[in-house]
């Protein structure tokens, strides 16, 4: 008996699935040639971006509530630090960005507002009826953002 021949749905999926396996590969092929054509100054600027984008990325999922000022502080160290590594031409920002994304992001994982959840109802209670305590615990996490964008601009000056 010959071979059963394919189904229209069957030969639609293999064509798409070819199709999408060329355009992977020509995609791929490109991103490699322009990552070997690029200069030292657009990749610290790729690199540092990518930076940025993982530190907004990691803030955004990590306080899923109210913008917070910390979030804020942090999202606007990464992307000093993106603007800061595409000026610079020596690559020194670049390792940089990378480092105040990953702070920016620990800050939020540690400090994410979601551990309430995993409180008892008397410690939470007791956690907020202390306004205070909570005030100057956020004014010391915002302080360790602006420590670090202290040291991130004295570095890069």
């Amino acid at each position: 008996m010959p071979p059963k021949k394919r189904s229209r749905l069957g030969r639609h999926t293999a064509a798409a699935a070819a199709k999408k396996a060329k355009r992977s590969a020509i995609n791929a092929s490109a991103v490699a040639a322009q990552r070997a054509s690029e200069d030292p100054q657009q990749r610290a600027t790729r690199l540092a971006t990518n930076a940025a984008v993982a530190s907004y990325d990691a803030a955004s999922t990590a306080s899923d509530g109210p913008e917070t000022r910390s979030k804020r502080s942090a999202i606007k160290a990464s992307a000093v630090a993106a603007q800061r590594a595409s000026e610079d031409p020596q690559q020194r920002a670049t390792p940089l960005a990378t480092n105040a994304a990953a702070t920016a992001a620990s800050t939020f994982s540690t400090h994410s507002h979601d551990s309430d959840q995993q409180r008892s109802t008397f410690q939470r209670n007791s956690r907020r009826r202390d306004t205070k305590a909570n005030a100057e615990q956020n004014d010391l996490q915002y302080l360790d953002l602006s420590k670090l964008c202290a040291l991130f601009y004295s570095v890069i000056l």
